[in-house]
């Protein structure tokens, strides 16, 4: 059952996730093939759900040919139109039931009261189909389009976790009281104290499962009150308990709406209704209201003396915008602050917040500009050719668009001359009268100049950004665990793959030096594909928080430097504590001797891993996305690593090629690794001091040591200059980072 899901629920997210450089045309047309197209004779069944249709019913004819984008870096369509495109996706398909989520969320009002008015018409009055939309801000006369509504309250296990701990706490001071009172005195109550820990502990489920427990002994695990609150605590942490009492249904040919406040289970009930709830992820984080709460948080919190918001309310539902619009009023009033919003679906008592209202049509055009005041409103747009009249209890954002014709239907035949009878009315020159009048006072007044270009001071934005990286990089375990474990599969794989060799033979040595170039090359390549996700990911916040110079870049980029450097200790010591010894590099000397090289050699493989990273972070921040800089990261490193010197050796590299073998990163650290282990002949029971055996004629006589500096060029004299050369290229790239972090940007808004 689970697998034919698909084929009779249609599900739409909340998410518009799209091939950004598709055009709207072909995406939907993408759909269409895939939901069945003109190959079964759909459209000649069911003609509104071709792709022509489904264009002309979401009013995207004007943008039909042009690329979708995303939101940060290729720019497309609008956020809104993005979204009729992600609701026309779902809509080509020809399943019983229909599933949306949030599809209000970035539409204006009127775009919303047609999308549902077509989805009741069209789709449940037509053809019966069932469909279910989750909502956060409906207008009224949306709500009244909706058969049944299903309402949902936040359920937070939070409160159920303290009560637990407390039953558990109580439980145990029970206890303790009970094993003091039958003691003689506290040399036996506590050894009796300790034993009854021990004892619960093993019996609650967690250390032993409750499965593998002896028959005779199960009955421990069930008097065991600690086992009790693990699996209550487990019950409620891990299992949610928000849609258990969740009733409701949904009948063919009837629209049920879905509301809530943010974070009761809507997404997660139209998942689960779809059979696309997954497993679970990483890392979940708050809900997209909450979210968005947040970024609103961080803007007001600056109390600057101009906020832009854009969308505030997109995403939140009624009561939380409420709240945030509340929020921005205040600041307004108490701090003088001068706030612009966009704004699609407010609600009455939102839209009365505001003083100016300033409303485009399609093309940029100024349709109105003047008091945000009902009756003012009112008065205005009632004298508008083909205007009706305000109905009573409307929502006044709602009859201002429909007056205008926004929306997806184009009610209106008057386009044309909205933004003429602005121009000609009171109100226009009312504004131009104003406009002169500051225009005035502006010449007048004294140039603003600050004393500083940020209100932060360098070092609290050092020590802020510096913190942010070392919370971002200790939460995403994602990243830190995934370089840990592969440092320690590639040291166990290289390390196992030349432990039999004899470093006194030719082929032995040579297999040494591979082992060697092989950790560099594998190590380089996971070092600069691991950051490229992160780095990038974190642009984006960086752009928006650049634009309102927030900080400096000087500072962003050194907190990013500095969180790498302790993750790439840990896993540069785990990788060459497995590879040197599993090689058997400590057979090269005595105790002292090995201690002194694997701390060098570990050193020198961190300052390679770290300086990998610098570069894979400067590509991550000079190309535009995550594909082109691993593309572009994984072609230069093993470029370079051709000419480090291993295959073909240092002497054997040809003339016109030395350029790359001087300025390949890897070859100074290979040549300093190498003879670090291979071209030291203090003692004589080092590698380099023994007699190479197995050797062509022409390298007869040669030491092992001398064989290293003959053909691989790699000297013991060379490795603090090798290793000063390396350190020059870390801080090299951290430079060339920083640079394209402070001069180039891929933000295009």
């Amino acid at each position: 059952m689970p697998a034919s899901v698909p084929l009779f629920v249609g599900y739409v997210g909340q998410n518009d996730e799209h091939f950004a450089t598709l055009t709207v045309k072909e995406t939907l047309q993408f759909a269409y093939e895939f939901a069945g197209g003109s190959s079964n004779g759909a459209a000649e069944l069911t003609p509104q759900l071709t792709p022509g249709h489904v264009i002309e019913a979401l009013g995207l004819n004007h943008c039909q040919d042009t690329i979708l984008g995303d939101a940060t870096i290729l720019r497309g369509v609008s956020g809104g139109e993005r979204k009729r495109v992600t609701l026309g996706e779902g809509l080509l398909g020809r399943q019983s039931v229909f599933l949306l989520d949030e599809i209000s969320t970035g539409l204006d009002a009127a775009a919303t009261l047609d999308i549902i008015s077509l989805l009741k018409h069209k789709f449940v009055l037509e053809q019966g189909r069932a469909v279910v939309v989750s909502l956060l801000q409906p207008a009224p006369e949306v709500f009244e389009l909706f058969d049944d509504v299903l309402v949902l309250n936040d359920a937070t296990r939070y409160l159920v976790f303290e009560g637990i701990l407390v039953l558990t706490l109580l439980a145990s001071i029970a206890w303790f009281f009970v094993v003091a009172a039958v003691s003689s005195d506290r040399n036996v109550a506590f050894p009796v104290a300790m034993a009854s820990i021990i004892a619960f502990t093993l019996f609650t489920g967690f250390v032993v499962p409750k499965d593998q427990f002896p028959v005779w002994l199960i009955w421990g695990y069930w008097i065991d009150p600690l086992a009790w609150s693990l699996r209550a605590l487990a019950i409620n942490s891990y299992r949610s308990s928000s849609l258990d009492k969740c009733v409701g249904y949904a009948l063919p040919g009837t629209m049920t709406a879905l509301m809530g406040s943010s974070g009761a289970g809507k997404t997660t009930l139209l998942d689960v209704l779809a059979g696309r709830k997954s497993s679970g992820s990483l890392i979940r984080g708050r809900s997209h209201e909450q979210l968005k709460r947040v970024s609103i948080g961080v803007e007001l919190a600056a109390r600057n003396s101009l906020l832009f918001l854009d969308e505030p309310t997109s995403g939140l539902d009624a009561q939380a915008a409420a709240i945030v619009m509340r929020t921005a009023r205040r600041a307004a009033d108490q701090s003088r602050c001068t706030i612009v919003c966009t704004i699609h679906q407010p609600s009455a008592s939102v839209f009365n917040l505001f003083d100016k209202l300033l409303l485009l049509q399609l093309g940029g055009e100024v349709v109105y500009f003047g008091d945000s005041e009902v009756s003012s409103l009112k008065t205005y747009f009632e004298r508008l050719p083909g205007a009706t009249p305000l109905p009573s209890s409307y929502n006044p954002a709602t009859w201002i668009l429909e007056c205008v014709g926004a929306g997806v239907t184009k009610l209106s035949n008057h386009e044309e001359e909205f933004a003429q009878h602005f121009q000609v009315s009171n109100h226009y020159a009312m504004l131009t009268k104003a406009l002169e009048g500051q225009q005035t006072q502006q010449d007048e007044m004294v140039e603003l100049n600050f004393s500083a270009k940020r209100a932060a001071s360098s070092w609290t934005q050092m020590r802020m950004l510096t913190s942010r990286f070392w919370a971002l990089y200790w939460r995403t375990p994602s990243y830190s665990l995934s370089r840990l474990i592969l440092a320690l599969g590639l040291g166990v794989i290289i390390g196992a793959l030349f432990s039999g060799s004899d470093f006194a033979t030719y082929q032995g040595v040579n297999a040494g030096v591979g082992g060697i170039y092989l950790s560099l090359s594998f190590s380089g390549i996971v070092a600069i594909n691991s950051v490229l996700p992160l780095a990038i990911q974190d642009r984006a916040v960086f752009y928006r928080e650049r634009s309102t110079q927030s900080y400096n870049a000087l500072w962003y980029f050194l907190g990013a430097t500095l969180a790498e450097i302790p993750y790439v200790i840990v896993s540069s010591l785990f990788f060459t504590v497995l590879s040197f010894t599993i090689m058997g590099f400590t057979d090269g000397g005595d105790s002292s001797w090995s201690v002194v090289t694997i701390t060098l050699y570990w050193l020198m493989i961190a300052l390679f891993m770290l300086q990998q990273v610098y570069l894979g972070q400067f590509l991550a921040y000079a190309l535009p996305g995550v594909e082109l800089a691993s593309l572009a990261g994984t072609l230069l490193s093993n470029l370079l690593v051709l000419f480090s010197g291993f295959n073909p050796p240092s002497s054997s590299i040809p003339g016109g090629y030395r350029w790359l073998h001087a300025i390949a990163p890897q070859r100074y650290t290979l040549a300093a690794l190498t003879a670090l282990v291979f071209a030291d002949c203090g003692d004589d029971d080092r590698f380099g001091c023994q007699s190479l055996q197995n050797t062509p004629l022409e390298l007869e006589g040669l030491t092992v040591k001398q064989y290293i500096e003959s053909v691989f060029e790699m000297k013991r004299e060379d490795i603090a200059r090798n290793t000063v050369v390396s350190l020059a290229y870390a801080v090299g790239f951290q430079l060339l980072g920083l640079l394209v972090l402070r001069f180039i940007s891929y933000q295009r808004k």
